[in-house]
């Protein structure tokens, strides 16, 4: 069994995480791995769903776990005590994935390699230290401006990918244990 490579896209509000997640999925899945993704915000009061449908209805109960299924995807709404209970529940759903691109999580103690996503405002030297330079693995942005570390342009899409396919490469020839 391989190990899956998790691959958090960090950045300000508006830098542009989503649209290189979007990008991303499919250069990926060009390359037969299987891609998973997940979102995390930390600001409460997000909706999830359908607002007012059966399955929001019953969270908005009190329902402490909401599922609503159907042949086609699975939504699943909970309430975690804390956010380490969050990451317990949510991470056995990736069992099969070669790499989950994570939106956000930028604090996240579980074993994550972080690609910070710099809108042209960032201070990316900054802000790269303050993540710490070892999980770093790029700065995607307009300009290179965070020395020691890999650099890409906004949308050389198919360059980071190759990236992340050179990260899952090696770790694969590492000890699982």
């Amino acid at each position: 069994m391989t190990q899956t490579l998790f691959i958090a896209v960090v950045g300000h509000s508006g830098a542009g995480k989503t649209t290189l997640i979007e990008h991303l999925v499919p250069e990926l899945k060009k390359r037969s791995y299987r891609v998973c993704t997940l979102k995390h915000t930390s600001h409460a009061g997000h909706a999830l769903g359908d607002e007012g449908k059966d399955s929001d209805r019953h969270f908005r109960a009190g329902s402490d776990v909401s599922v609503f299924a159907c042949p086609e995807q699975v939504q699943i709404k909970l309430r975690p005590k804390k956010i380490r209970d969050m990451e317990k529940f949510v991470l056995p759903f990736y069992y099969d994935a070669d790499i989950v691109l994570v939106e956000g999580y930028r604090d996240a103690d579980w074993p994550v390699k972080r690609i910070l996503v710099a809108s042209p405002a960032d201070d990316s030297v900054a802000y790269v230290e303050q993540l710490g330079n070892h999980r770093v693995i790029s700065v995607v942005g307009e300009k290179p401006d965070s020395p020691g570390t890999k650099w890409f342009h906004r949308d050389d899409y198919e360059r980071i990918a190759e990236l992340i396919h050179s990260e899952i490469q090696s770790l694969q020839c590492q000890p699982i244990y």
